[in-house]
């Protein structure tokens, strides 16, 4: 390989210390005889677990998972080989082990499995299938768990992203999640929490689907008793205990995200987008808007098409009215901010909406000033904005039919939008993009949410007179 002489090398230690910033593709040392190329990371945990593919010396793809931190490293070793024994000997498919090891001395750990060529993650295929497809789907999937469950074992970590397809096979993923409880006493209360998981990772407006699938796992389960509203009950506090995690996770550094925060400003961007150009937007938002096209000029937010590098974004900025309006809003988190959580939070209710891309705060220290959203531009040669239909001619019943789907969505997620203006929905091949997220609720109660999707829907209806 004449190229690898150009390539980075890093000791394996040095390759999980790297975080954010390592760049692809390198050379790996101190996990086999020969150096591995490190062609792509799959998963990161900055200095404690890094999952990445490779290719070996003889051009054999691996997927490597390398460990770190001395005890962990060691713990999460026999996680992954208990878990791949307990999974074969329980009948199941798994990735094959190539290789293992330990090394106290460095205190990482690694282990290497084969690589699933053509292997399509069930996630995707979930995705893109009608619900006829998503009905066979889960079926086979609760059928996966329940011969789990035969064997008193639990995938800790149990979603779709953990099943491939390969070849009409499905191969059960993420070996280290897989525990086996010595006492026979939880198993009942353990299969009812672990399915709840499961369920969880699911979109709320699909349980009636998923109930049905659910008789699957009772065909094929042997010594287990229990109803399929126990398991929702279990969903429902597993998808409240994801949602608030994951509405603090979008604020902080991730594989997703790069994250800043000062004295003067807190800056939030998705990793892919931030370049050299995004940062000298950021040096000088107010510059760009005011060179840009002018969608929107009100009191309260100023929305701007504005060209960074050879991209189109819609900024808005939200602006301060006055002096009581500011310091009003110095002790209140920000419209942007609220707008940047609920459009990260919409993508776990297969509710679609412009890619968020940075939310930047000029702050006093904890104190909130003056902020701007990025979000993604919506050519109007892709779609329509739901005012346009309706001068076009839609009428308020074909609007109803179109909008059905989102309202039952809403329902079961318990969000409300706040301001259903025709003007704030764009449709794209029969799908709907939901914009301006200032005033979206996520409600704690049935009897909440109702109320306020009551008022969404007069609001929607009013579009048409």
């Amino acid at each position: 390989m004449p190229e690898n002489k150009i390539l980075r090398r890093y000791e394996a230690q040095d390759l999980l210390a790297s975080g954010f910033n390592l760049r692809v593709p390198c050379l790996v040392e101190g996990i086999s005889s020969k150096p591995l190329r490190c062609q792509k990371i799959l998963r990161m945990l900055p200095g404690k677990r890094l999952v990445f593919l490779a290719d070996d010396s003889s051009g054999e793809k691996l997927i490597i998972k390398l460990m770190g931190r001395g005890a962990y490293a060691v713990k999460q070793h026999n996680r992954e080989i208990e878990g791949s024994q307990a999974l074969t000997s329980a009948g199941l498919t798994t990735p094959t082990v190539v290789d293992h090891g330990i090394d106290l001395t460095r205190k990482i750990s690694f282990v290497s499995y084969r690589y699933l060529a053509q292997g399509v993650n069930l996630s995707e295929i979930f995705k893109q299938s009608d619900n006829r497809k998503k009905t066979v789907l889960l079926e086979t999937v609760f059928q996966i768990i329940a011969r789990m469950h035969n064997h008193d074992i639990f995938q800790q970590d149990i979603h779709l992203e953990n099943f491939m397809l390969q070849n009409e096979k499905i191969y059960t993923l993420d070996c280290a999640s897989i525990v086996k409880p010595t006492s026979k006493k939880v198993i009942n209360r353990m299969a009812i929490t672990n399915l709840g998981l499961f369920v969880a990772q699911l979109y709320p407006h699909l349980d009636p689907i998923i109930e049905r699938c659910f008789d699957q796992y009772r065909r094929e389960i042997n010594h287990l008793s229990f109803s399929f509203q126990q398991v929702k009950q279990a969903a429902f506090s597993a998808r409240t205990n994801r949602m608030q995690r994951y509405r603090k996770k979008v604020f902080k550094s991730t594989s997703a995200h790069c994250c800043t925060r000062s004295w003067q400003r807190y800056l939030i961007c998705r990793r892919e987008s931030c370049d050299d150009d995004m940062n000298a937007f950021f040096r000088d938002p107010d510059a760009a808007i005011n060179q840009g096209k002018t969608l929107k000029a009100g009191n309260s937010a100023t929305v701007s098409l504005v060209s960074i590098g050879s991209q189109k974004y819609v900024v808005k900025r939200y602006n301060i009215k006055g002096i009581w309006h500011s310091i009003k809003r110095l002790f209140q988190t920000t419209r942007a901010w609220r707008s940047w959580r609920s459009a990260h939070m919409l993508a776990l209710l297969d509710i679609e909406t412009p890619q968020p891309v940075a939310l930047l705060e000029y702050r006093f220290g904890p104190l909130r000033r003056r902020a701007y959203l990025v979000t993604e531009y919506l050519a109007t040669e892709t779609g329509t904005f739901l005012n346009e239909l309706i001068n076009k001619g839609l009428t308020e019943e074909q609007g109803e039919k179109l909008f059905a789907p989102l309202f039952n969505k809403m329902q079961h997620a318990k969000i409300s939008h706040g301001d259903f203006k025709a003007s704030n929905f764009f449709i794209k091949d029969n799908s709907i993009l939901v914009i301006d997220l200032d005033a979206m609720r996520l409600h704690k109660t049935k009897r909440s949410a109702e109320a306020a999707i009551s008022k969404d829907r007069d609001r929607f209806h009013q579009n048409w007179s």
